[in-house]
């Protein structure tokens, strides 16, 4: 007999969607699942992933989430990256932002 599963979808963005060459992909997990357990399957189908999992953002239905969050069929995970980026100075600036 089967075990109950639920299905998400994860969005990939930036060097993840690259590695992977899609923005999303769609896992089936047994049910009780956590958020912590999509990271492992998503190693899984694409071993490029190893070692870059180590400052991901992730959040579930459009909301930071921590690594013990319930899944539950249909919901959406989104994988993000830390983002970095700015320069100084900043169009239009004349001064140091932090002063």
């Amino acid at each position: 007999m089967n075990s109950p599963t639920l299905q998400v979808t994860v969005l990939l963005f930036a060097y993840l969607r690259e590695a992977a060459g899609v923005d999303q992909v769609s896992l089936q997990l047994p049910e009780g699942s956590r958020l912590s357990d999509v990271w492992p399957q998503l190693v899984r189908r694409y071993p490029r992933f190893e070692g870059m999992g180590h400052s991901l953002a992730w959040a579930v239905n459009h909301t930071y989430a921590r690594p013990d969050q319930p899944l539950r069929n249909g919901d959406l995970v989104a994988a993000l990256p830390p983002v970095s980026g700015g320069a100084y100075p900043c169009p239009g600036e004349e001064r140091p932002l932090d002063g």
